[in-house]
């Protein structure tokens, strides 16, 4: 079938297009509440502590990968903080 685009799921937010170029997946709170199995309204605490998105308009998309990544770096500062509160 010639035109037809294929992808394969890479996982982390990311798709790989048949040219064999990641490409960033936007999802809605829903898909990335779904994605890592937490609440809506955790992600919607995570965006008002600073987790990246991406603004459209009045609208938020997240990319997983990057929000991931925001949320092992926030868990890793917690962890050496009060690593150095112990000695």
């Amino acid at each position: 079938m010639q035109g037809v685009r294929q992808e394969t799921k890479l996982g982390d937010g990311f798709r790989e297009s048949t040219t064999g170029a990641p490409t960033r997946e936007l999802l809605t709170a829903e898909e990335l509440a779904k994605a890592l199995k937490v609440s809506k309204a955790t992600v919607r605490l995570w965006q008002r502590q600073g987790a990246p998105h991406v603004p459209l308009g009045r609208l938020r998309r997240y990319v997983l990968a990057e929000v991931i990544e925001w949320h092992r770096e926030r868990h890793l500062l917690r962890r050496q903080r009060r690593g150095s509160h112990a000695a």
